[in-house]
Parts: C-alpha cells; structure tokens; sequence
C-alpha cells in the first residue's frame, strides 16, 4: 500500500503494517504529496521483534541509553488511555515504565498461560511502537499491560483461564480503521453516482424525481452511523478495563444493528456493479465484506 500525506508523520507505517496485518498488504510505502517516499516498511521487519521471548524483549527496552530516546521526538495523540498519558512527553520515562511493568509480569506468580500470552504480545507492540518513536501507542501499551495485571498482584492467587479478555488496544484500532475507511469509500461512492445522474439527467424534465430517488442512498450512511467510531474512541481512552469490557458489548450490539440493515436494506443490496452512467459501484459488497470483519475483530 502507497499513501501520500500532505505532510510527513513519524512512525506511522510502522503502525499502519501492525493494524493491517493479515489483511494482505505486506509493505507500506508513505509519500509526500509531490511522491517522494519517506518511510517504509515490510511486514517482515516487525517480525523479529514481535517473536522475541520476553525476557529478549527486556533486556532490549532496559539497555537503551537515555540521550538516545531523549531525541525521539512524541507523537501526539489522543489515544493513549488516561492513566498513562502523562508518560507520553518523555521516551526515556516511557521504557522505564515498559521496563516496569515487563519486571511486574516476571514477579507475577501463577499467572494463567493465556493472559501471560496477551502480556507478551502487548511487550512486544510496547517495544516496536517505542522504537518507531510511537510514544502514543507505546504508552497506550504499557496501559493495558498494567489493566490486564491490576486485578493480578504478583503475590495473589491465580487468574481463572476463564476470567474475560478485554479487547487489545490494537483489535480497537483495527476496527475503528475498518469502519472509517469503509463509511468514507461508501460515500465517495455514492457521491459519484448522484453526481453522475445529476450530470445526465441535466435539464429533463423529470430531474427532480430521478434525483429525489438517487438522494434516499443517503438514508444508507445515516443508517449505518459514526456511532461505532465514538465507541471505538471511547474505548481507545478508557483504562478501566471493566468498564472497557461492557463497551465492548455494546459495540458487537452496534455492529450487529448493521448487519440487520445491510441485510433487509433493498438499496444497499443493489448498489453494486456497473451502472448505466459509467460508475462501477462496490457498496454492497464492501458493507458486507468490512462488517464480517469487524464481527471477527470484536470478538
């Protein structure tokens, strides 16, 4: 995948290879709008870190000297969860704080086979994002390693294999991206083929009728809403991993909303193919496609 930006943004393929992976797109390229490409990266380069074992991942986040993470510069973001977002202004806090908490999963005894897993996977995402200079995301990490082992003190009982899993930072980021992307190529779409029957229908005389019944495609956006996005933001920032988790109902609830409409709208179904004024269209398909995925995601 090739992005141009009007502006550069460090880090961001990093992320971009992390929220698609098992998408298919292997390689981000990202330009600048004149098509000068300035960062890259391939789905191979997140690997080795991304399987390290835990205590690899450690010794690479406590080694690093601090004069050189205090010249990475933060990403600003809004994402990261309350209890951590103080961290984000300085790197060098941000490893010791992952540095911290990776100490806190070792101390922690009798800690299930399953949680200990997401513990790793969220070091190892922790570790990438800090060395793209994702303070953002690094912090949000670091945050949901501390709520998956707040309920978990390293001299308590066992955690029940049973006990719920909160949804992982990047799964939310997954989502909203799918559901963004998707409510944006849908209008686009759209737009296209009203603007396209606007331009041949031009001075006939039934244009207000024609156009009138184009316009009820709008009914599909206002029925499939950015409800889901403010939940997916709401859940990006909430570190109450309780509070967290009933939001996450609450999203399946939404979703599953939207598959009823998909389903019983007759519109929507036969926005697809050509059309007779020269605009290919892929909304029904692409609603059907990105809701199943979002119903994998938010599982």
């Amino acid at each position: 995948m090739r992005l141009r930006l009007n502006k550069k943004v460090s880090g961001m393929a990093h992320r971009l290879i992390k929220t698609l992976k098992g998408t298919g797109i292997t390689k981000i390229e990202l330009c600048t709008e004149d098509g000068t490409m300035f960062d890259s990266v391939h789905e191979e380069d997140e690997t080795e870190l991304s399987e390290a074992p835990l205590n690899e991942t450690s010794a690479e986040t406590t080694s690093a000297p601090p004069a050189e993470t205090a010249s990475a510069p933060p990403a600003a973001s809004t994402s990261a969860p309350a209890d951590t977002a103080h961290a984000e202004a300085e790197p060098h806090a941000i490893r010791e704080a992952l540095a911290t908490a990776i100490r806190e999963i070792e101390a922690a005894t009798g800690l299930d086979p399953v949680r200990l897993a997401e513990a790793k996977k969220l070091v190892a995402e922790a570790a990438a994002a800090l060395k793209a200079a994702d303070d953002a995301s690094a912090t949000a990490a670091i945050g949901e390693i501390r709520a998956l082992l707040s309920t978990h003190p390293g001299s308590g009982p066992a955690i029940s294999s049973a006990a719920p899993m909160h949804m992982s930072f990047t799964s939310m980021q997954k989502s909203r991206l799918i559901w963004d992307s998707t409510r944006k190529h849908v209008m686009a779409e759209i737009e296209s083929l009203k603007h396209a029957v606007r331009t041949a229908f031009d001075g006939d005389p039934d244009q207000a009728e024609i156009l009138a019944t184009v316009d009820q495609a709008d009914e599909i956006l206002a029925n499939l809403d950015e409800r889901l996005l403010d939940m997916l933001d709401a859940m990006l920032n909430e570190a109450d991993s309780a509070r967290r988790a009933t939001m996450t109902v609450q999203a399946k609830a939404l979703i599953d909303e939207y598959v009823a409409f998909a389903q019983s709208n007759e519109l929507l179904r036969n926005l697809e193919g050509e059309t007779p004024f020269g605009v290919k269209l892929t909304v029904a398909s692409t609603m059907t496609t990105s809701l199943k995925a979002l119903q994998s995601t938010l599982h």
